[in-house]
């Protein structure tokens, strides 16, 4: 009995020391010039070292030579890895691709065989503290015609 009580413990031990911390990282992006405008918020959560992806949207017909359909994923896609610094710094590497189809005028109807599509590709590399959100960088949405600003927040979780 005693042997067991003694290997339970050890495993314990061994379980607390080996604790992988988890973050959640939060993405945001809000118009420039518009802060009544409504925010794009997404969140996921993650372990160090490790590639986690957020994939929302839709698959969208185009026609191509000989009337085949080929599909083009549009919406939000993000892949996201953090690697710990000290315990004051987490390094965020992410790769946003935000597409959408355009209307050439609004109300105007979508060229449905062949749609238009805008998109947006950041690469974003920095190092963040735990907790305070940074704001990474402003770009222009080739689909709205606006500039957003992107931030970004990693916080701890889990020790």
């Amino acid at each position: 009995m005693l042997r067991i009580v003694c290997l339970a413990a050890l495993t314990a031990g061994l379980a607390a020391a080996q604790a992988v911390p988890t973050y959640r990282i939060d993405f945001t992006m809000h118009d420039s010039a518009d802060t009544a405008a409504k925010a794009r918020h997404y969140s996921m959560v993650a372990t160090p070292d490790r590639k986690v992806t957020l994939n929302l949207g839709s698959r969208e017909p185009v026609e191509s030579a000989g009337g085949q359909y080929t599909y083009i994923d549009t919406g939000v896609n993000i892949g996201a890895t953090l690697r710990e610094v000290s315990d004051q710094k987490v390094q965020l590497t992410a790769d946003l691709d935000l597409s959408g189809i355009v209307q050439k005028e609004k109300g105007a109807a979508v060229n449905t065989p062949n749609p238009t599509i805008g998109q947006l590709k950041l690469s974003l590399n920095a190092a963040l503290t735990p907790g305070k959100a940074a704001q990474l960088g402003s770009v222009d949405d080739p689909v709205t015609g606006r500039r957003f600003d992107v931030e970004a927040a990693v916080t701890r979780i889990t020790p």
